[in-house]
C-alpha cells in the first residue's frame, strides 16, 4: 500500500488518497501520463477551517471522547463553554481536537507529472469544465485535487464521488479530445482578463482562484488535446482482495445479474455501456442489450438524490426514448423488493421479446 497523502483545501475539506485499487489501465498523453484506476480506496479528511492552522490554533473539530458530542470549530466562545461543561460531566481532558474522515471506494484518474502546481490546477479545472459540458454533468459529478509528490512535480487527480463509480471517468478517458474541445470553447469564448465565474471559477474551487488563468489553461489544453493512448493494463495491487475477485461488480449490479440468471433471462452483453445521444451528449447505462436497444439503469446512491440531478436524469432518459431506446429503471433498494423485481422483469421480458 502506498503512503497516504494529505491535500489541503482553503475551505473546510482536505483530501488524501491511496493508490490501492482493484484494476486499472495507463498510457501516454503527449509528454505526460494518464492512469485510470477502478475501485481505488479514497479517504476524505476534514481538518476544519484552514485559517486555524495559519493562526497556530488546534485543527480539526472539538470532540468529546466520552460521549461523542462535537461542535463547529467556528463556534467561537461556545467552544470554551463546551470544554468546561464536558470536563464536568465527562471528565477532565475529555474534549480533544480531532480530524474527521470518511473512506470510500471509487474511480480515480491521474494526469501528470507537470512541473508547476499552477499548471496542474489549470489543467484540472479546465478538464472538469469541459467534462461538465461534453458529458452533461453536474458540478458535483466529478471532483479533483492536485498532489505534489516527493520529486516536486504535480499530478492532477480527478475522482468520482459516487461510491463504486458512476462511469464518468471512463467516458472522460474515452472522449478526452471532446472534453478538451468543449473546455477550450468555454474558456476562449470568455472576455474576462484571467478567469471568472463564466469560465473557470466556481464556488467549489475557491482555493484555486488565485492561480486560475484561462489563457494558460487554453495553452495546456492545446498541448494535451490528443487521444489517451492506451499503453497497458494495471493489475490490482491488493494482496488478497476482500470478498474474492478483484474485478467484481458493485453489489447492486451483481445482484441484478444473479437475479437475471436465476430467472433464466439472457444476460446483458454490455456493462457500463456508453450511448451518444443525437445532441452529442453521452450517457452511461449500467447494462445494455444493444441489438434490442434496451438499457438498464440501477440508481440508488444518495449522491444522486438531489432534485437537479434527478431532473437531469429524467431529461436524459426522455431523450433516449425519443431516440428509440427502451429504458428499464430501478433502484438498488428495489432489488430486495419482490413486487418491484417482478415489475422490472416483466417490463424487461417484453422489451427482449420474452413476454
Amino acid at each position: 500500500m502506498c503512503a497516504w497523502h494529505v491535500f489541503r483545501w482553503d475551505r473546510t475539506q482536505r483530501w488524501s488518497s491511496a493508490c490501492v485499487h482493484r484494476r486499472g489501465e495507463a498510457g501516454g498523453l503527449g509528454e505526460i501520463e494518464w492512469r485510470l484506476y477502478r475501485n481505488a480506496d479514497l479517504r476524505l479528511v476534514n481538518l476544519g477551517p484552514a485559517s486555524r492552522e495559519r493562526e497556530g490554533l488546534p485543527i480539526g473539530f472539538p470532540l468529546c471522547r466520552v460521549c461523542g458530542a462535537v461542535r463547529s470549530p467556528r463556534a467561537g466562545a461556545e467552544i470554551a463553554k463546551f470544554e468546561e461543561r464536558h470536563a464536568e460531566s465527562c471528565g477532565q481532558d475529555a474534549v480533544t481536537w480531532a480530524a474527521l474522515h470518511v473512506d470510500f471506494r471509487s474511480d480515480l484518474l491521474e494526469l501528470g507529472p507537470l512541473s508547476e502546481r499552477s499548471d496542474a490546477v489549470n489543467l484540472m479545472e479546465a478538464a472538469l469544465a469541459g467534462a461538465r459540458e461534453f458529458l452533461d454533468m453536474g458540478e458535483a459529478d466529478l471532483e479533483g485535487f492536485v498532489e505534489e509528490r516527493d520529486d516536486g512535480q504535480a499530478w492532477v487527480l480527478i475522482y468520482d464521488p459516487m461510491p463504486g463509480g458512476s462511469g464518468f471517468l471512463q467516458q472522460v478517458r474515452e472522449h478526452w479530445q471532446g472534453v478538451c474541445g468543449e473546455a477550450r470553447e468555454v474558456i476562449t469564448s470568455c472576455d474576462c482578463e484571467d478567469a471568472c465565474y463564466a469560465c473557470l471559477l466556481t464556488f467549489w474551487n475557491q482555493r484555486h482562484h488565485g492561480v486560475l488563468n484561462r489563457h494558460r489553461a487554453a495553452d495546456l489544453l492545446k498541448l494535451h488535446d490528443r487521444p489517451m493512448v492506451s499503453g497497458h493494463a494495471t493489475a490490482p495491487n491488493l494482496a488478497k482482495p476482500p470478498g474474492g475477485d478483484a474485478e467484481e461488480d458493485s453489489p447492486a449490479e451483481q445482484d441484478f445479474l444473479d437475479l437475471l440468471a436465476g430467472r433464466n433471462f439472457p444476460l446483458p452483453p454490455e456493462k457500463q455501456y456508453t450511448v451518444q445521444l443525437p445532441d452529442g451528449s453521452l450517457t452511461l447505462a449500467d447494462f445494455a442489450w444493444p441489438d434490442d436497444r434496451v438499457l438498464v439503469y440501477i440508481d440508488g446512491m444518495t449522491w444522486h438524490g438531489a432534485p437537479d440531478i434527478q431532473r437531469a436524469d429524467h431529461i436524459t432518459r426522455i431523450k433516449l426514448r425519443n431516440a428509440g431506446y427502451k429504458i428499464v429503471e430501478m433502484t438498488a433498494q428495489e432489488l430486495g423488493d419482490t413486487a418491484a423485481i417482478n415489475r422490472v422483469l416483466e417490463e424487461l421480458a417484453i422489451y427482449l421479446g420474452k413476454g
